[in-house]
């Protein structure tokens, strides 16, 4: 009672010096606002893990990276991956990964984060956090919690599509410890009300590095197989086809073909009204994100006539693969490709367990800078 008399005196003080005059007793009762909504799971995890990454990146002593360490590690757990890749490497998709490292191991993790935290130095060193509004400082990843209730609350394998889009890069750092861009895209898990990361990609453009590009063994492509053609891999090999074709597009009717066949599957449509796709260009740093299937439909429109517009002499884009991990187990696709139009491209897709369709889809590319324009005078 004392705390609400207390709201009370002031509000009443503000009417006096604002000259309002007492309420009028014909003036409705104010509505009362509603309380705030708490967070999800997913927001919380995301919070402890931002806040974490910047106060390893501060860290100053063993003392403080421990406890930065141990608090990251709050979102991980024996079933958490991170892969990585650096995008200078030569990749070399399907013979080799040059520059792909796997960290599958809760110690592997810890060890990846306190390796990079000493590689940052401080949080003074990160720029350009987006992809929304990446000019600013505190920056804006984009995180979806996708709680619904089309999953029962105690399935953990079951998609409830929360996701997190990060893209960052450094400055004032030179060498090895130079990131020009690093993409983050994490998927996750709910255990027992808690969000663990389930499967993080990570591609880092790190020149600096490329003298010790990673070389692990060949993909195992787990599609290969007949044996392993789930929805998954069926809709993973009619988007690639579809993709693929819609490229090399030669006219009208063979691009709407390629649209029409990179929408659908045998079953179902490959994109579906509860999709998201995002995309975030490096060279423009501007961002767009794409969730009905018609948007979606355009938005590979587009793409497949700017990849066209950059035909090489003999008519091809130039379209490349550098890495590809297809893995059932994560529900995912970690893409990375590059053609004459977009130099470097990178894609996380994730995939309903049970339909295969892709419900989340994370694309960062680097445009080909406009041709500088000669007037001769």
């Amino acid at each position: 009672m004392r705390a609400v008399l207390t709201g009370a005196a002031l509000v009443g003080a503000g009417i006096t010096l604002c000259g309002c005059g007492p309420a009028k007793a014909t003036d409705p009762p104010a509505t009362p606002k509603p309380p705030p909504t708490p967070p999800t799971p997913v927001e919380l995890a995301w919070s402890n893990h931002w806040g974490a990454f910047v106060a390893g990146a501060n860290q100053i002593d063993d003392a403080t990276m421990k406890a930065a360490l141990d608090q990251i590690m709050i979102d991980y757990d024996n079933e958490s991956m991170v892969a990585v890749f650096n995008d200078e490497c030569i990749g070399g998709y399907p013979e080799k990964r040059t520059g792909y490292t796997e960290f599958k191991t809760e110690i592997d993790i810890r060890g990846f984060f306190s390796d990079l935290f000493t590689q940052l130095g401080s949080a003074d060193n990160l720029d350009k956090v987006g992809p929304i509004d990446s000019g600013k400082p505190e920056g804006a990843p984009v995180v979806l919690s996708g709680d619904d209730n089309s999953c029962q609350q105690d399935d953990r394998y079951c998609s409830k599509k929360g996701n997190v889009f990060l893209t960052w890069s450094t400055k004032d750092l030179t060498g090895v410890n130079e990131i020009l861009w690093a993409t983050d895209s994490f998927s996750w898990q709910h255990k027992e009300g808690v969000a663990k990361v389930w499967k993080q990609n990570i591609v880092a453009t790190e020149p600096g590095k490329v003298a010790t590009c990673p070389d692990p063994a060949e993909s195992s492509y787990s599609c290969a197989a007949e044996i392993y053609r789930s929805h998954l891999c069926v809709n993973w090999m009619n988007y690639w086809d579809a993709f693929s074709a819609g490229a090399d597009a030669a006219d009208e009717a063979a691009l709407e073909a390629a649209l029409t066949k990179i929408m659908l599957v045998y079953l179902s449509s490959d994109y579906t009204e509860a999709s998201i796709v995002q995309v975030f260009d490096t060279r423009t740093q501007a961002y767009s994100t794409f969730s009905t299937a018609v948007a979606i439909k355009g938005m590979f429109k587009q793409l497949f006539l700017d990849m066209q517009k950059e035909n090489g002499a003999g008519g091809e884009t130039g379209l490349g693969v550098k890495l590809l991990e297809v893995d059932l187990k994560y529900n995912g696709v970690f893409l990375v490709w590059e053609s004459l139009s977009h130099p470097k491209a990178t894609e996380t897709f994730v995939f309903n367990r049970n339909l295969g369709q892709i419900i989340r889809q994370n694309i960062v590319v680097q445009t080909k800078a406009p041709a500088e324009v000669k007037v001769q005078v």
